[in-house]
């Protein structure tokens, strides 16, 4: 696996980023992980500034952090830590 995907990314991508990934991700060694699974992790060769290959792009100006601490500040948004759930909760569940 390893050798495979030195030929396909080189030396300098491998190590340092898919073997640690799939350690993290998987908590498998990079030669314990199928060359058809990694092989699918996107790998882009242009240097566009762009993080997605679509027309109209956008990331939230402050950041995703940013983004949920608003929506979750919301007053029509609550919150429980801890709750465990039961069947009588979808009930008062409204679906948009």
């Amino acid at each position: 696996m390893l050798r495979e995907l030195d030929k396909y990314l080189g030396e300098e991508l491998t190590e340092p980023i898919f073997a640690r990934y799939t350690g993290k991700m998987w908590a498998l060694s990079l030669d314990e992980m199928p060359v058809s699974v990694v092989l699918r992790l996107p790998v882009r060769y242009e240097d566009t500034p762009y993080y997605f290959d679509v027309k109209f792009q956008m990331m939230p100006l402050n950041g995703y952090s940013k983004l949920f601490e608003e929506m979750l500040g919301h007053p029509n948004i609550e919150i429980k830590l801890l709750t465990s759930f039961h069947k009588g909760m979808e009930e008062r569940h409204v679906y948009a």
